[in-house]
């Protein structure tokens, strides 16, 4: 996954294109359990960058467990919500909102 967005996380920071659920672009009025629902889906995503002392032990140094390209879930407030010049809205946390590293098959539950 190639980082486009011009957005370069620096030090603990992670960037994350969120997932956006498909219902959303054929929604004209969206009644409030979709609302919800859509919630959720920001807060799963996947890492465009990865901020260099992101994940650092001072006793172990780095110890990354998420990397470009994979699948996470994080906090639903987290971050900064960012407008990227290829015109896409990303979030950038801080390493430790994010709360899991999920496999490909993992789906928003219903």
């Amino acid at each position: 996954m190639e980082n486009k967005s011009g957005i370069n996380p620096c030090g603990y920071r992670v960037l994350i294109l969120p997932d956006v659920s498909e219902e959303a672009s054929s929604i004209i009025e969206i009644p409030d359990s979709a609302k919800e629902r859509l919630a959720l889906a920001q807060a799963f995503g996947r890492v465009v960058a990865v901020g260099a002392k992101a994940w650092t032990s001072e006793v172990l140094g780095p110890v990354p467990w998420a990397k470009q390209g994979d699948r996470v879930g994080f906090g639903r407030y987290a971050g900064l919500v960012l407008k990227g010049k290829d015109k896409v809205h990303y979030r950038l946390v801080n390493d430790e909102d994010i709360t899991a590293l999920l496999d490909e098959e993992v789906e928003l539950g219903e």
